[in-house]
């Protein structure tokens, strides 16, 4: 199936445009959710996901957790949960300036980070979404600035999550990154399609 990218736009989660595979983009709008647990925002962007990931955790106090969930393997490496020791922001920020291409372009994964101090999680999907609990109205302020507090759709049906090859080595890589604490993937994290890309 031909994707609508070259090896200079690479992306993780594709929609159909006719017989291509195009990039799925949100329109950079928010919302406030409601769910069975506790309230949480919805953010959905065109583009710039890590940045704002930066952004919103830098809003946060350290010290972190990084929780990296290898979901799809095209590489043979122990799907699973992997949680970072505790980090501070430079680490948090090195880290993410390591890995931004892979975090970015490809959809083997999900990514967390959490800062205990003001009980706030930020969670970076593979549909390409990101939530975030916690301090809800210090965050929403802060989305306020640049985005639109509007209906944030999911992912179109059907869709595809893509795992470029070359990206093996990064995968490889992060798994070495922290000394990570392995736990299995939970029945909600993992992905039911086979890699490809």
């Amino acid at each position: 199936m031909p994707y609508a990218s070259s090896r200079n736009m690479l992306f993780k989660l594709g929609s159909m445009d006719g017989e291509r595979v195009v990039p799925v983009q949100y329109g950079n709008r928010f919302s406030m959710e409601r769910t069975t647990g506790p309230d949480r925002l919805r953010i959905g962007l065109s583009d710039g996901q890590i940045s704002w990931l930066w952004k919103l955790a830098f809003s946060l106090p350290a010290p972190y957790y990084v929780l990296y969930v290898l979901h799809t393997s095209r590489c043979g490496s122990d799907l699973g949960r992997y949680q970072s020791p505790e980090v501070d922001f430079p680490a948090l920020n090195s880290f993410l300036a390591a890995f931004c291409e892979f975090l970015t372009n490809d959809g083997r994964h999900d990514l967390w980070v959490h800062s205990p101090e003001a009980e706030a999680t930020l969670v970076w999907d593979r549909h390409d979404l990101i939530y975030g609990y916690g301090p809800l109205q210090q965050l929403r302020a802060l989305l306020s600035e640049s985005l639109h507090e509007g209906e944030v759709g999911g992912p179109p049906c059907p869709h595809v999550h893509i795992y470029h090859d070359q990206y093996d080595e990064a995968e490889r890589r992060i798994l070495r990154y922290y000394n990570w604490v392995h736990s299995p993937l939970l029945h909600g994290d993992e992905q039911w399609s086979s890699p490809g890309g």
